[in-house]
């Protein structure tokens, strides 16, 4: 790591003994899951400085994503085969407008953009809106949510400039966490923006999602 970075090179020994800790809080190990917050050193205001990227981790996240599909009438079969749960039909619309959100994902190809423009004022501040740069808004329908499927995460910050990202379920095993969440901070580090100076990541904590947190920064 660079010395204006502030993470803790953490041998495997004393991060697994970390989340061991934090795995006897967990309530439900099953539906809980570990989650790593970063504070980052941006101005959220300025797009050259903002964090917006897909990560495919190496071990799958155990969390089973609910996906919906703005593509055209040819295209929808092609959606659902590939494992879209939904495909924004007029009847999923007029549910998204009535602010009830029942997926976790939404796709798009360019062509169906003009369906999202009247509900960007809903899916926007929960940070759903297609984005190219996260790969959801695409051509590439197909591969789009097998990605998504398959454990890829889409990782964008907050207004505060912090990051938020789930790596694992708590009943998932010791490496299977150790070598997401390790794997998650050398990516973060690697897509610093050129924007940013001095200290990029300032703290990361991993907790679970019920339980307390503990620091891997210095």
């Amino acid at each position: 790591m660079s010395k204006k970075d502030t993470i803790q090179k953490l041998d495997s020994v004393e991060l697994e003994q970390k989340i061991n800790t934090l795995k006897s809080f967990a309530i439900d190990p099953r539906s809980e899951s570990f989650e790593v917050h970063f504070r980052l050193n941006i101005n959220p205001k300025m797009p050259e400085q903002m964090f917006v990227q897909k990560c495919t981790l190496p071990n799958s996240t155990g969390k089973d994503v609910k996906i919906i599909a703005f593509v055209s009438e040819a295209q929808r079969q092609q959606a659902l085969q590939a494992g879209a749960d939904f495909i924004a039909d007029e009847e999923n619309i007029n549910k998204i407008k009535a602010n009830k959100i029942f997926f976790d994902f939404c796709v798009a190809s360019p062509d169906a953009m003009k369906l999202l423009s009247p509900l960007a004022k809903i899916l926007g501040p929960r940070g759903l809106m297609p984005n190219a740069k996260l790969g959801t808004l695409t051509p590439n329908i197909t591969e789009a949510i097998r990605q998504l499927k398959g454990g890829q995460v889409s990782i964008k910050n907050d207004r505060n400039g912090l990051l938020h990202v789930m790596i694992g379920k708590c009943n998932a095993s010791l490496p299977h966490i150790r070598e997401n969440l390790e794997y998650l901070v050398d990516f973060v580090q690697s897509k610093r923006p050129s924007a940013v100076k001095g200290n990029f990541i300032e703290t990361v904590f991993l907790s679970t999602t019920q339980g307390p947190s503990v620091s891997l920064t210095k």
